[in-house]
């Protein structure tokens, strides 16, 4: 699943501002197996609202650093779909835990990873690489509004159930991420005045992915 991207040096003194991929101690997440990666992706990811109405699918390797001290920085798609699954793969890997840092010759060392994403609507993907699907129809919808619709400077967001965090997503008619950050209170404003008119989506969902919620809207 994870690809390595430059070979490592043979020379004894390791300069710390390098970056390698095949070191003598490679990083560990979690309990060092393949599967807690497989199942970070798979638990964190969700399959863009804006991409299952388009019927968007395809592979996306998506690069990052495990630095000295385990935290994961300079995230990148070195191969993409559209910009809402690229963004989505870079906000998944933003998030990541610390690893246990590489090491070299005693020292712990930055390490360049590479990791496969396979977004497939069908979850029956052709290549190689971790699979993402869309969450299963068993899902509940969750409940929520948007006002005003259409808007000028703001939006507000008003969570119907209670004692619940979410996360929203606000994606252009392009796909691409506009604004996102979590919602802790069951009624949020949200600023919208920087934004261009035209029309958008509001995608909200629980911080477990279990619920989740698409709502256009208009911004004039």
């Amino acid at each position: 699943m994870i690809d390595s991207q430059e070979e490592a040096t043979n020379d004894s003194s390791i300069d710390q501002t390098d970056v390698f991929s095949v070191i003598e101690e490679m990083p560990i997440f979690g309990n060092g197996g393949q599967e807690d990666i497989i199942r970070y992706f798979q638990q964190n990811t969700d399959y863009p609202a804006t991409a299952i109405r388009d019927s968007i699918q395809g592979r996306v390797i998506v690069s990052f650093t495990i630095d000295e001290k385990g935290k994961v920085c300079n995230p990148s798609i070195m191969r993409g779909v559209r910009s809402d699954i690229d963004d989505e793969c870079l906000r998944v890997v933003g998030n990541m835990p610390r690893w246990v840092p590489g090491n070299m010759s005693g020292k712990p060392i930055r390490v360049r990873y590479s990791v496969p994403l396979i977004f497939n609507l069908e979850g029956n993907p052709s290549q190689k690489g971790i699979l993402i699907k869309p969450r299963s129809s068993n899902e509940q919808e969750l409940n929520c509004k948007i006002y005003p619709n259409p808007a000028h400077d703001y939006i507000n967001i008003r969570i119907e159930d209670q004692n619940i965090q979410v996360r929203f997503q606000i994606v252009n008619s392009s796909g691409h991420i506009v604004n996102n950050g979590l919602i802790n209170e069951s009624t949020e404003q949200i600023d919208i005045s920087q934004l261009t008119n035209g029309i958008y989506f509001l995608n909200i969902a629980t911080v477990d992915n279990l619920r989740s919620s698409l709502i256009k809207f208009i911004k004039n």
